[in-house]
């Protein structure tokens, strides 16, 4: 969590480690500059340059619900925060001639900075933000940012520069960070004072998480046994809090707990997990929960030139949220080695605030050759599992494609 200034911040830092990485090349490309303006029409002789531009900011769906209640009658009682995931157009400008083609060098250089630190560390963070007029406020305790490469179809992309009037594309990527909190800095009401003491035993140690599984080594599932190990976990009152969600463990020893991952408040997708015991917490825990897949049916019909088009009907668990991103992968069930068919990957548009969730998700596909495809569906960067038979080959969910048989 962070101020005011934290969006600015990471900004700030971002333009850094891609100062750094331009720093280290050679040549008029280590003469780059980055820049945080808005897109511009460029001039006829460019300098080489990255400008990094925050366009676009929606709240976090793991953490949007993590400070309600935030007041009673008698005031505030905690300070209220916003997560938010943030969203860059990097644009790349310079000298287009063959010998030199500047804008893609950049682009290079640019990746290969940013996935080299996918994590912004609360550290660097502040030190980004030292040559602000109001420096990050040293009561606020920050937390790292994950940096994502957000992948957009050209249709996004084009739609996106076309809300710049009159500025010509140059190549562009963008990337995600997520998450930056941004905390308030008004102050809670004070609590009345304590009338009397109540003395427990507890252990005086936080717990710690050293390892979470899901069911038999495989990778967490929604509705499926997970097991967290650590230290310090046995106690009086012990949950386990998953994003937005509070469980209750099924079986607890100070080494190990178990808890199904399901019911309100839980979500797929990457976030984070706390082992909460006597009212102490864990250091936060990073987790993938993947989304499981009830059913998974085809509506198409031959498309106009070839394959198939219409929609795949996937029935998840648990319930997709507003603003989630939704993939679907299908990859071809080979039955030999003549079937030559190709997989293919189709998103879902997120919905909006105003949005309810969604167990029923009707993603369209388009060109897709008929047959039969294994099924996968990532939520929020989190894939759902495919089984294996006897001779470990993935064999499941299945869906056809193909024309519907004619009624009657």
């Amino acid at each position: 969590m962070g101020d005011y200034s934290v969006i600015a911040a990471v900004t700030r830092t971002l333009v850094q480690v891609v100062q750094d990485g331009i720093n280290r090349c050679e040549g008029d490309i280590a003469r780059a500059s980055v820049t945080t303006t808005r897109p511009d029409r460029g001039d006829p002789n460019p300098q080489p340059r990255v400008n990094l531009f925050m366009f676009h900011a929606v709240p976090n769906s793991a953490l949007r619900n993590d400070d309600i209640p935030l007041r009673t009658p008698s005031g505030l009682i905690r300070r209220p925060m916003v997560p938010l995931d943030l969203f860059y157009l990097i644009s790349f400008y310079g000298n287009d001639d063959p010998n030199r083609i500047e804008p893609q060098v950049l682009m290079g250089v640019t990746m290969s900075a940013l996935n080299a630190h996918p994590i912004l560390l609360p550290d660097a963070i502040i030190r980004a933000a030292a040559s602000f007029d109001t420096p990050l406020d040293s009561q606020f305790a920050l937390q790292q940012v994950q940096l994502t490469l957000h992948n957009m179809s050209v249709d996004e992309l084009s739609r996106l520069w076309g809300t710049f009037p009159q500025v010509p594309y140059v190549p562009s990527v963008c990337y995600r960070a997520s998450a930056v909190v941004i905390e308030s800095n008004e102050i809670p009401a004070p609590t009345l004072p304590a009338r009397g003491l109540v003395t427990t035993v507890a252990p005086a140690l936080a717990p710690i998480v050293t390892a979470v599984r899901g069911a038999g080594d495989a990778p967490p599932v929604y509705g499926a046994t997970l097991t967290v190990q650590g230290r310090n976990m046995a106690g009086d009152d012990v949950a386990v809090l998953l994003g937005g969600a509070v469980l209750r463990p099924a079986s607890v020893t100070p080494t190990m707990l178990t808890v199904q991952p399901e019911g309100r408040g839980v979500t797929a997708g990457v976030q984070t997990l706390h082992v909460a015991r006597d009212g102490v917490l864990s250091q936060a825990t990073p987790l993938a929960l993947a989304p499981a897949i009830s059913t998974c049916t085809a509506n198409v019909k031959p498309a106009e030139r070839r394959g198939f088009t219409g929609a795949v009907i996937v029935v998840l668990q648990p319930p997709v949220q507003p603003n989630q991103g939704v993939v679907l992968e299908l990859f071809p069930a080979r039955t030999s080695l003549l079937d030559l068919r190709r997989s293919y990957r189709f998103e879902s548009p997120a919905g909006d605030a105003s949005s309810r969730s969604r167990t029923r998700l009707r993603i369209a596909v388009e060109g897709v050759a008929g047959g039969s495809y294994l099924v996968r569906v990532t939520v929020d960067g989190a894939a759902s599992l495919m089984t294996e038979d006897a001779r470990g080959r993935y064999n499941g969910p299945l869906v056809s494609i193909a024309a519907a048989a004619p009624a009657g």
